[in-house]
Formats: structure tokens, sequence, C-alpha cells
């Protein structure tokens, strides 16, 4: 059984105390070609083909604690790659993540 990275870390995005908040900020990745993609929020995974519409959670995420329709904290590890619809923590797609920039 994994151990949920919430264990009182810092997320270094967005400097709060993982578990003790909704979720992440706001913002997105960025791919070496410079194209932009959106981070999939917890519970719309299923976006990327990688959760069946019937496991929608109702607790927050097993990792981070990220509640549905918030983003997941740096690190987490069931956070879904935009790109490639794996575990960000294992795809190898290298995205860098830039917090969005309003206008």
């Amino acid at each position: 059984m994994s151990v949920p990275v919430y264990n009182f870390s810092t997320c270094t995005r967005c400097r709060q105390l993982v578990g003790s908040c909704a979720g992440c900020t706001e913002g997105a990745f960025f791919d070496a070609d410079g194209s932009v993609l959106l981070p999939l929020v917890y519970g719309h995974e299923s976006i990327a083909g990688n959760m069946p519409m019937s496991s929608l959670p109702s607790v927050g995420c097993r990792e981070c604690n990220a509640a549905f329709g918030y983003l997941h904290h740096v690190g987490c590890r069931a956070e879904v790659c935009p790109k490639c619809g794996g575990l960000i923590v294992e795809c190898g797609c290298s995205l860098k993540w830039r917090p969005q920039i309003k206008a």
C-alpha cells in the first residue's frame, strides 16, 4: 500500500500544506514544442481514458487529497498527464508547469 503524499508536506506550486486545502492553484503545462496543455482536474481523469465514469470519486484524491474538480498538488502520484494520459510522475513527457498569467 502506498503512503499518501499529503503527510504534512508543502506543495511547491501553491505553497500550501498538501491535504489542508481543496486543491492546488491554477496553471498550465508547457511542452518542449511550446504548446500549452491544461491539467486534468481530479475526478475528470476519464477524459484521458484512465478512469471509468462509474469510478467518479466521492472523497479526495488518495495521494494529495485534492477535492473533486480541483487540481492535484505537485508530485501527486495519481495526477494524469494531459498529453499522453499516463501518470505524470512516470510518463516521461517532460512537461513544465507554469502559473497562469492573468491578463
